[in-house]
């Protein structure tokens, strides 16, 4: 079954900067980031269960050519983003990003 894709502010802030800062560490890396999360976000369109659960609520999806990881929820109608954020990430952070509320503006 095909899900919706909700993108959080918070993650959606998250990947822009990851981009910007890719384009400016090499010209063209942006984009690519832009594609590879676009991917990563069909493939939890399609198949939002495919992905390692964190817990019980979220699960995770690793870009494969940059070191970041897409944090999810998934729900019967949809799949929300939470945070887009670096594999090196302060685990307490995942944590939070799990415990918190999904907000959308």
């Amino acid at each position: 079954m095909t899900r919706r894709v909700e993108v959080a502010p918070r993650a959606l802030a998250e990947a822009e900067a990851a981009a910007v800062w890719y384009e400016e560490f090499r010209p063209g890396y942006g984009r690519m980031f832009r594609r590879e999360l676009d991917a990563v976000l069909l493939r939890l369109r399609e198949n939002p269960t495919g992905f390692q659960a964190v817990n019980p609520l979220y699960r995770r999806a690793f870009l494969r050519r940059f070191p970041f990881v897409v944090v999810c929820r998934v729900r019967p109608d949809r799949v929300e983003i939470v945070g887009v954020l670096p594999t090196k990430a302060d685990p307490a952070l995942l944590a939070m990003l799990t415990q918190a509320p999904f907000v959308t503006p």
